[in-house]
C-alpha cells in the first residue's frame, strides 16, 4: 500500500498554476507516493464527485505528456480550481471561499485510504 498525506488547509495566494498574485484563497495538498501509472487523484476526484449530485466536476489534461491535470469543481454556488502532478503524487485544491475546500478536504480524508 502506497503512502499519501493531505495538508492542513491554509491561506495562499498561490494557485495551482503557481502564479503568486491574485486574490487571498483557501487551498490544500495531497500528496502520495508515485505508483505506477502515476497517482489515482483523478479517480479519487471522481470518487468524491459521484456521492454528491450537486457537485459538478471537470477534469482535463494540462499538457500532451499527461503528467499535468486540471480541472474545477462546482459546489453549490463556489469553485476549486484543481492541479494535479500524477507521477510525482501531488494533488492542489483551491478556491477564494474556505468552506468548500474543507468539505472537499473532508471527503478527501474519509476516501483517500481506498486509492492509496
Amino acid at each position: 500500500m502506497a503512502w499519501h498525506r493531505v495538508g492542513a488547509i491554509e491561506a495562499s495566494y498561490r494557485k495551482p498554476n503557481w502564479q503568486p498574485e491574485g486574490p487571498l484563497g483557501w487551498g490544500f495538498w495531497v500528496e502520495s507516493e508515485p505508483v505506477d501509472g502515476g497517482a489515482p487523484h483523478g479517480q479519487l476526484l471522481a470518487a468524491v464527485a459521484a456521492s454528491f449530485p450537486t457537485l459538478d466536476l471537470t477534469l482535463s489534461e494540462a499538457d500532451s505528456s499527461g503528467n499535468y491535470l486540471d480541472g474545477i469543481i462546482g459546489w453549490e454556488g463556489s469553485e476549486v480550481i484543481l492541479w494535479a502532478e500524477r507521477l510525482e503524487g501531488i494533488l492542489y485544491a483551491w478556491s477564494l471561499q474556505q468552506e468548500p475546500v474543507e468539505r472537499l478536504r473532508s471527503e478527501i480524508l474519509r476516501r483517500a485510504p481506498a486509492f492509496f
